[in-house]
């Protein structure tokens, strides 16, 4: 009889069977059993993270309505987290700024630079022929004149009356024109002593002819002790219409303007107009506006810039006649100013310095007033508006001039029996209404500091969280990732 032994092969099969399953079902496992591992995690996060709600929505204890409520609220709660969190990064980004007034008391206050101009350009008295001169300026300036007078600059060039002024030198010309400090300045009083006018005041070239500063001197600025009258300056003044050749608007009298001393003194389209047989008073309140620097804006989309001091004390004379590019300017008139000159010089071939008194009058100053005027609107020709600006308001009152009283003290000091003319002679008095530097500083709205407690607030008020709530949040995200990631397989 035969026997067959299938022992061996039996044992093959079943070691096989045994063996196949082991590789297979390892992975299986794992790759089944992964998600469950997953969502482990995520529970043992929830119930153990310090963020609030998060622990209600995973807890079994719950029903299942329960736990979506606590899930949808969680959600809700950081999704409006990083709306406000995104919103705090723009609004930072942005660099907002907000204004904060206050009031300085002084003990003492630098008094402002006073720029004063005769309204009339020149005295058409100290040239040979003041007729000629006169109908020049009215022709080129004096609205109907042209019309009255039935000729034109052009005509008149190839005059033999006009000719002759029309090509001089027009700096030489108004110079010889101008008025010296005591044709103009009778009295001046400093903290209620009189003192020299010819000391106080100092002639300065300017757009609208020869003006006279007052407290020019950088290195011994004056300094005002006490507000009131009593504290200032007062002068009497007095104006000619003999030799009056033409002004704006067909107005006679001076015109006066308050600025900082390292402020280029605007006079052509700024300042305060003075009429004779009036005595001004004008009381002063020092205002101060302080900027932050970029990134953060100062007027609209334009950004500020600090301004070097002038060490030039005759910084005026060399603006106003300089036809060579300047590298630093002390104030935004300054270079506003210096870069209108370039542009009208470059032209007309000339400027306030070199021109003749045709191509001053014909070219170069109704360019100049074009260009200057279009840039003081928005532009500024690219010139950075100051960091710091002083300005001073000023309270303006008056009564008629002149008293009784004055004109005794003239006529004691002067022998001089005739009266003052009151259409002629003004008073000015120029003082502080206090010792106050009423400021208008800009800070950010945001800091480092302001930044960390929004950010703080948001995220305890709507999760009860903190910076280490994210960290284990972070934690926990990057752990997920690390255990989703491909895995290399064994060889089979």
């Amino acid at each position: 009889m035969m026997t067959i032994n299938m022992t061996k092969n039996t044992t093959s099969k079943v070691a096989w069977v045994e063996q196949v399953p082991d590789k297979f079902t390892k992975d299986s496992q794992t790759a089944s059993g992964g998600g469950k591992k997953s969502n482990q995690d995520i529970k043992e996060f929830a119930e153990s993270t310090s963020a609030h709600g998060l622990k209600n929505a995973v807890s079994e204890r719950g029903s299942r309505f329960r736990r979506l409520a606590w899930f949808l609220a969680f959600l809700s709660a950081l999704a409006f987290l990083g709306y406000q969190l995104g919103t705090c990064c723009v609004d930072y980004y942005k660099y907002p700024i907000q204004a904060q007034p206050t009031l300085k008391r002084m003990e003492t206050l630098k008094f402002p630079t006073v720029t004063i101009c005769n309204l009339n350009l020149a005295d058409a008295n100290k040239v040979e022929n003041p007729e000629a001169v006169t109908h020049i300026f009215r022709v080129a300036k004096g609205g109907h004149w042209p019309a009255a007078l039935n000729t034109t600059l052009d005509e008149m060039q190839n005059s033999d009356v006009y000719g002759p002024y029309l090509r001089r030198s027009y700096r030489e010309l108004i110079h010889q024109m101008s008025s010296k400090v005591d044709e103009i300045f009778d009295f001046c009083t400093w903290n209620g002593e009189m003192v020299s006018c010819e000391d106080m005041l100092v002639p300065v070239w300017t757009f609208i002819g020869k003006c006279f500063k007052l407290n020019s001197n950088a290195a011994q600025p004056l300094v005002a002790t006490r507000p009131g009258f009593s504290g200032g300056f007062f002068a009497t003044l007095r104006t000619s219409l003999s030799g009056h050749t033409v002004s704006g608007q067909s107005s006679y009298g001076f015109k006066a303007l308050v600025h900082h001393m390292y402020d280029f003194p605007d006079v052509y389209s700024k300042g305060l107009l003075l009429s004779p047989g009036f005595s001004y008073h004008v009381s002063l309140q020092e205002n101060t506006i302080k900027y932050l620097p970029h990134p953060y804006k100062a007027q609209g989309e334009m950004y500020c810039s600090e301004y070097e001091d002038p060490t030039d004390l005759n910084m005026d004379q060399d603006m106003i006649l300089s036809d060579t590019p300047a590298a630093t300017f002390h104030s935004v008139t300054a270079c506003i100013f210096h870069r209108a000159n370039s542009q009208a010089s470059s032209i007309c071939g000339c400027n306030m310095k070199n021109c003749t008194l045709y191509k001053q009058l014909s070219c170069f100053e109704p360019t100049f007033t074009r260009i200057y005027d279009e840039a003081t609107k928005m532009g500024l020709l690219g010139c950075p508006i100051p960091c710091t600006i002083h300005s001073y308001q000023p309270i303006i009152s008056q009564a008629a001039f002149p008293a009784p009283d004055l004109l005794a003290l003239d006529t004691m000091m002067t022998g001089n029996n005739s009266r003052m003319d009151k259409n002629l002679y003004l008073g000015l008095s120029l003082f502080f209404e206090d010792l106050i530097v009423r400021q208008q500083i800009h800070h950010p709205v945001y800091n480092s500091l302001s930044m960390m407690g929004m950010i703080g607030g948001n995220m305890g008020l709507l999760l009860g969280a903190s910076l280490l709530t994210l960290a284990e949040l972070l934690e926990f995200v990057l752990f997920l990732i690390w255990r989703m990631l491909p895995r290399p397989r064994e060889d089979l």
